[in-house]
């Protein structure tokens, strides 16, 4: 999606990567939320929901997709069943053929335009139009790129673990768990065992914190309540979830293959350093960024120290990096520098008893707990405490800038805390 400056022949280019495949038995895919522009600016945003081994549309207004003519089309009806192609099985430079852009007068342009023929003229592509009107984009005084989950889905481990789903991390937590106490977990607080296509993290999690605040009121105020075995019970259970999820995010290593990550930040990398740093924000707790920067030998200045033990102190986003010849008092600024903000946390990321922030992948404990904001409703106000809300005002702060480009990949628009201070900031401002 492109922010700011919307070209006037596009709103957004879409693609039917919203899919992953995920392994259970047998092949399994899952549609992530795929979004798109209209001419006035407003998201339309519809949720395809799982199914084994296909994927099913609920009856709400969306988009089906036609495996024999290859459109989308608006529909009504009460259950469409269809199937969804992964974007990354083309790796490294993905399946571009499957990229579609929709015009603000409702047509869809595909990637390359078709080969002439004699019987018939051929259709224009997109390709040329989108690159007219990104290049000019990135070329802004100030650029700010937002990436979610569905950005670390081109990271590869061959034969191994890769970026996870939500139903990725309800099977991690149910398999941690064992399916005995998970299923007793989710019948106490949603009232049944979700059946399959229900699946729903961040919905289980929601309600197990909201129990354990009303249970905690309850046994403060009656010490020989019954419900302190439930108590108990709980609180295993969500730190039980919360270490299974921590390794399942936890997926980048020395051999992951980051062709996206690295070619994005290779482009950008060359950006004159006499502009502001490109501003890197991500939901993501992975280390994606963070390994193909160190590949490319780019410095993230990610608001930690240089010192032997790194903490987090938000000052140090107003550092840069320079260059000094010690014959000259003349400081050149390096090219190749980003500023890279972790709004959810990260994996490396640990809190000491004295609340400080460090880098540290030491296991989590009393003085090492984890620094990440987990699937579930209370992501809104925990967004508000440190480190996280020195984050969330960067990108507020950015996204008012004059002459700002915006530039979101694998953003569902699922996240209020996000979604709605990011759309009211840009709406507020001029477009060319």
């Amino acid at each position: 999606m492109i922010g700011a400056s919307q070209p006037k022949a596009a709103a957004c280019l879409v693609t039917r990567l919203a899919s992953q495949h995920m392994q259970s038995g047998g092949e399994r895919k899952f549609a992530s939320a795929c979004q798109y522009y209209l001419g006035n600016g407003r998201p339309e945003i519809f949720q395809l929901q799982p199914n084994h081994p296909k994927k099913t549309l609920r009856s709400v207004p969306g988009i089906i997709y036609d495996p024999k003519r290859l459109i989308y089309s608006h529909f009504k009806i009460a259950k469409q069943v269809y199937e969804l192609a992964n974007f990354w099985d083309g790796e490294p430079e993905g399946k571009k053929e499957l990229l579609r852009l929709l015009t603000r007068e409702g047509k869809w342009l595909r990637w390359e335009g078709e080969k002439e023929d004699s019987s018939k003229k051929p259709k224009a592509g997109c390709k040329d139009q989108v690159e007219e009107a990104l290049l000019p984009a990135l070329h802004s005084t100030n650029v700010v790129v937002l990436l979610e989950s569905g950005a670390s889905f081109s990271a590869k481990n061959k034969g191994g673990q890769n970026a996870p789903g939500m139903w990725h991390l309800w099977q991690a937590v149910k398999n941690g768990c064992g399916e005995a106490a998970f299923n007793d977990i989710a019948n106490s607080v949603i009232g049944h065992v979700p059946t399959e296509g229900e699946e729903n993290i961040e919905a289980l999690l929601s309600l197990c914190k909201m129990s354990i605040e009303l249970l905690e009121v309850r046994v403060e105020k009656n010490a020989a309540a019954p419900d302190r075995a439930r108590l108990k019970q709980l609180k295993d259970f969500v730190a039980t979830a919360e270490r299974e999820i921590l390794a399942k995010v936890d997926f980048v290593s020395s051999v992951t293959e980051l062709p996206a990550h690295t070619k994005f930040l290779r482009k950008f990398a060359r950006r004159s350093s006499e502009k502001p740093r490109v501003k890197l924000f991500t939901t993501n707790y992975d280390l994606c960024i963070e390994t193909a920067g160190l590949r490319l030998g780019v410095v993230l200045v990610d608001g930690f120290s240089h010192s032997a033990e790194q903490w987090f102190n938000r000052d140090h986003f107003d550092y840069d990096i320079v260059r000094r010849v010690a014959s000259s008092a003349k400081a050149d600024y390096l090219d190749g520098v980003f500023h890279l903000y972790k709004l959810h946390g990260s994996v490396d990321w640990r809190r000491r008893a004295d609340e400080v922030v460090i880098r540290s992948v030491d296991d989590t404990g009393e003085d090492r707990s984890p620094v990440l904001i987990y699937p579930r409703s209370s992501k809104y106000q925990e967004a508000f405490e440190s480190p996280y809300l020195d984050m969330f005002a960067a990108l507020q702060a950015a996204l008012r800038e004059p002459d700002t480009t915006l530039i979101v990949s694998g953003f569902g628009f699922a996240d209020d805390h996000i979604s709605g201070p990011d759309l009211v900031s840009h709406r507020n401002k001029p477009v060319d």
